[in-house]
């Protein structure tokens, strides 16, 4: 028997194949070079088809921004559900996936070229950062409650961790030699966050031999080079 199809269907399916046919025309061309003509042309679909779906290119833009955004955000917390190892290195490894992510042509053109130039400084804020500002907010708490890095106020380290990871991906979508700027902004990343947990070792080892008697030998020659590190 042959599946009926009814409006509803109908109507997302339509709305589905005009996100694709976008995403592809925008990744590749951008959004100033793609006309709402080769869209519909691509889709196979009236140019009343689109309008009924979105209000216009821009609406459509920004569909398929969160699409491409919420993707994004999935696929890096995949990998890290994949990956083997402790909590900081499948944490590593997830801070690898993004910017690997963001070398990807479609991807950059979409999310840091003309997201912000054609969604408003808020609404990028909001559809581009609010998603990756929760994951990197939980991940800071799993690596305080284990003890990776210190305790610390969680809003302002993620809002300063936010700030990083979309800085960052927009300095390698602007870049000329991209695999240069995604080597550079990788480095730089891993010594902010090293320096986190180096903290923290040195605060443990610091409170443990704070625990030794006074004249112990250990105490005597160790206080003074952690002390040292401590900020």
């Amino acid at each position: 028997m042959k599946e009926k199809i009814t409006k509803a269907d109908q109507s997302d399916r339509t709305r589905t194949a005009l996100l694709t046919s976008a995403r592809e025309l925008f990744g590749k061309q951008g959004y100033v070079n793609t006309s709402t003509e080769e869209i519909v042309r691509e889709t196979g679909v009236t140019r009343g088809a689109m309008y009924y779906h979105f209000r216009s290119k821009a609406d459509l833009f920004q569909a398929v921004f969160i699409e491409v955004e919420g993707l994004m955000q999935r696929t890096i917390v995949q990998r890290v559900i994949e990956a083997e190892g402790d909590t900081w290195q499948r944490m590593v490894l997830g801070s690898r996936a993004f910017f690997k992510l963001c070398t990807k042509p479609d991807i950059q053109r979409i999310l840091y070229v003309d997201g912000p130039a054609v969604l408003n400084k808020d609404a990028w804020q909001t559809l581009g950062i609010e998603g990756g500002r929760n994951i990197i907010r939980q991940n800071l708490r799993i690596l305080m409650d284990h003890g990776y890095i210190e305790k610390q106020p969680l809003e302002a380290l993620t809002h300063l961790w936010s700030g990083v990871y979309s800085e960052s991906a927009l300095y390698i979508a602007r870049a000329e030699d991209k695999e240069a700027a995604l080597a550079e902004a990788e480095r730089c990343v891993a010594q902010l966050a090293n320096g986190l947990r180096l903290q923290a070792q040195v605060a443990r080892s610091r409170k443990r031999l704070l625990r030794e008697p006074d004249d112990s030998p250990r105490a005597a020659l160790a206080l003074p080079a952690y002390g040292g590190l401590c900020v």
